[in-house]
C-alpha cells in the first residue's frame, strides 16, 4: 500500500470520527450518535422540532418577519403561543391539599356549562378551581363548535353525535375527579390551558 493511500484512509477515519461526535444540548457531555439519552444528565438526546410560527389569520411565517404576507398584520407572538401546552406536572404540583378539600363541591360546577362562572368568580385565587374551570371552558367551547358542525347534514350529524358523546364522557370524568379531589387532566383536551 502506498503512502498516499494510507494517508487517504487515515483522513477518512478521522472524518468519520468527527461526524460521529455528538454533545448533549443540556450538559455538554459527549455522547454517541446511537444514544437516546445522555449518560451524564439522563436527558433525551433527540432534537425537538420547532413549533411553527402562525399569524392570527392562519398564515405561517418565518422568525424575524415583521408583517404577515397575507393579511399585513404586525407579527408578534405566534397564535400557538397563546394556547399554552404545558407539562402536565407543573400546574398540578402547585395545588395544595387544603385548596382541594375546601373547593371539591364548587369544582363540580366547572363541568356544568355556564355554571362554571360561579366557582370561577367566587374563588378566583383557588388553583384547584382554576384547573377544573379550564377544562370546563374547553368542554363548553368544544360543545359550541360541535353545535355548528351539527348543522351540516349527515356527516355533521355523525361527527356531532360522536363529539357530544365524547364531551359527555369527559364531563362525567371531570365531575368524578372534582368530587374525589383529583387533579387529573381529561383525555385529548386536558393538555390545553386557557386560564393562566
Amino acid at each position: 500500500m502506498s503512502e498516499k493511500e494510507n494517508l487517504n484512509e487515515q483522513n477518512v477515519e478521522v472524518g468519520a470520527e468527527k461526524q460521529e461526535k455528538k454533545f448533549c444540548e443540556y450538559c455538554g457531555n459527549e455522547i454517541s450518535p446511537d444514544d437516546k439519552f445522555c449518560s451524564n444528565c439522563g436527558k433525551s438526546t433527540e432534537v425537538k422540532e420547532k413549533i411553527p410560527l402562525i399569524c392570527e389569520c392562519g398564515t405561517p411565517y418565518q422568525e424575524g418577519q415583521k408583517y404577515c404576507s397575507k393579511c399585513g398584520a404586525k407579527l408578534g407572538k405566534s397564535i400557538l403561543d397563546k394556547i399554552k401546552v404545558e407539562d402536565s406536572t407543573k400546574v398540578e404540583d402547585e395545588i395544595t391539599e387544603e385548596d382541594i378539600s375546601e373547593n371539591k363541591g364548587m369544582a363540580v360546577l366547572c363541568y356544568l356549562g355556564i355554571l362554571l362562572l360561579i366557582p370561577l368568580l367566587t374563588k378566583p385565587q383557588s388553583k384547584y378551581i382554576r384547573f377544573h374551570s379550564n377544562q370546563g371552558i374547553i368542554l363548553m367551547l368544544a360543545g359550541i363548535i360541535l353545535t355548528i358542525i351539527f348543522i351540516i347534514p349527515i356527516l355533521g350529524w355523525i361527527v356531532g353525535l360522536l363529539g357530544y358523546i365524547f364531551i359527555g364522557v369527559c364531563g362525567i370524568m371531570g365531575i368524578i375527579n372534582a368530587i374525589k379531589g383529583k387533579v387529573k387532566r381529561l383525555p385529548l383536551i386536558g393538555k390545553y390551558n386557557i386560564l393562566k
